[in-house]
């Protein structure tokens, strides 16, 4: 159940919100645990055991978790190699027997594939985020396993984040506001996130989809369906976190933001400043900062960085793209510390975003591919520029064109300035948005096909 779709729109949405508020305040919590974990049966109940399970696990380990205690360290360490471990084997156990089998000597034959569990890559996250946090005594455990069952388990953030670190809720999960403006906002907000996604994600899709699917793709079509990629991808992630954030704000909880217009990025250090925040502010938190930062030397920040990344692209999913995607923004992270930042810094800001932008857009190209030889062959098809001229025999129809233009203007145009905040902020503005976002939206969920959110299959 994707917040696009009818069932999550016209049921099951109405529902929960309804009940919520007709609910007294003290079961709300309880309530709102029952709907999430309804939320995640709908879209996976093979794994609703495992999720339940694991987390009654690192409920009961925290319990003893004491960093002044050996006991405790034992009980941190122990609950952290149970929750890694759980991610690796679903998420990596079929790349290491494809790729390893025949070192392993395992007939690949008898391997049943592993199917993913829907979110184990963000709800993991959470988890660890908890066990860190309460070992560092940064903030007190949980007592009550229903608050901690609903930090992991809370549906807006579940299947695709934004990870929410678990001292930035900690508080709000045993008393938060209720405010009518903060559901304003939060209806305001997931009408924008739910336009990126069907409006502009959906219909530049259909764009990729289609060159992807043609057999000899000249260069300038190939050009054409990675940008369609970029604007898809990022509107679709986006448009996601504006949902889940939107949908908080709705039962009075605040997350953090995830993204920032990251194609206006004057640098990649920039990009990952506004690209998946909560990935990038995890990463930093709980490895580059413990591993030492950039406090022991230039060979230290060097080699903390390539592992961050590294990391990066491995969550991301289990195969050689991915890993190299990694590197990719881990070497170019490092090139920018040791001296292109300084560089970058004396361009024009047109130059320095454009030259940024083309580096993200390389990336799309391995992101998206479906191996690293695809990703070579298609890299060298697009710079030999032939047929650049033969995007014009692509289908395009208004929808597409306009859907185009819209995330061109939104993506790359500075217009952010105080004046626009401003009327943005304003009540009959928002109104007048949220309906003719909602009318337009609703006509194309109830006529199109499905589309599932691309991090879904991370």
């Amino acid at each position: 159940m994707v917040f696009s779709s009818p069932t999550f729109l016209f049921f099951f949405l109405p529902l929960v919100v309804g009940g919520y508020y007709l609910m007294p305040n003290k079961v709300r919590n309880l309530f709102l645990l029952l709907a999430s974990y309804l939320f995640y049966i709908w879209g996976s109940v093979e794994f609703v055991y495992i999720l339940l399970g694991s987390t009654a696990v690192d409920f009961v380990l925290s319990r003893f978790i004491n960093k002044k205690r050996f006991s405790g360290r034992v009980a941190f360490v122990v609950a952290l190699i149970l929750n890694i471990g759980l991610l690796a084997y679903f998420k990596y156990a079929n790349f290491f027997v494809e790729e390893f089998g025949a070192l392993l000597g395992i007939a690949e034959g008898n391997f049943v594939e592993v199917i993913l569990p829907l979110g184990i890559s963000f709800f993991t996250f959470q988890k660890i985020s908890y066990l860190v946090d309460i070992y560092r005594g940064e903030v007190a455990r949980l007592k009550n396993f229903f608050d901690y069952a609903l930090y992991i388990v809370l549906f807006p953030q579940l299947i695709a984040g934004p990870i929410v670190r678990f001292h930035q809720i900690r508080n709000q999960l045993r008393a938060r506001t209720h405010t009518f403006d903060k559901f304003f906002k939060g209806v305001y907000r997931f009408c924008i996130g739910l336009s990126m996604k069907v409006l502009i994600a959906d219909t530049v899709g259909g764009l990729h989809n289609e060159i992807s699917g043609i057999v000899d793709p000249s260069a300038g079509m190939l050009w054409l369906g990675i940008f369609a990629y970029a604007i898809q991808i990022y509107f679709d992630f986006a448009g996601y976190s504006s949902m889940a954030i939107g949908l908080g704000e709705m039962f009075g909880f605040e997350f953090p933001q995830n993204f920032n217009r990251p194609y206006l990025s004057r640098s990649i250090t920039e990009f990952w400043k506004r690209w998946h925040m909560t990935l990038s502010g995890f990463f930093k938190e709980y490895v580059y900062i413990p591993l030492g930062g950039n406090r022991g030397g230039r060979v230290m920040m060097v080699r903390n960085l390539l592992l961050v990344f590294l990391l990066t692209g491995i969550w991301h999913g289990a195969d050689w793209t991915f890993f190299l995607w990694g590197v990719y923004f881990g070497v170019l992270i490092v090139l920018e510390k040791l001296f292109l930042g300084k560089i970058l810094a004396k361009w024009p800001s047109w130059l320095s975003q454009l030259f940024t932008f083309f580096l993200v857009y390389l990336s799309w190209v391995l992101f998206q591919a479906e191996s690293i030889a695809v990703a070579g062959e298609t890299l060298v098809r697009m710079f030999s520029f032939d047929g650049l001229g033969d995007v014009a025999l692509l289908s395009y129809t208004l929808k597409v064109k306009l859907a185009l233009i819209l995330a061109a203007l939104i993506s790359f145009l500075p217009w952010d300035s105080a004046r626009l905040r401003k009327i943005e902020r304003g009540t009959y503005f928002r109104v007048i948005v949220i309906v003719v976002l909602l009318i337009n939206c609703m006509t194309s969920v109830a006529g199109d096909l499905f589309h599932p959110f691309l991090y879904f299959r991370f």
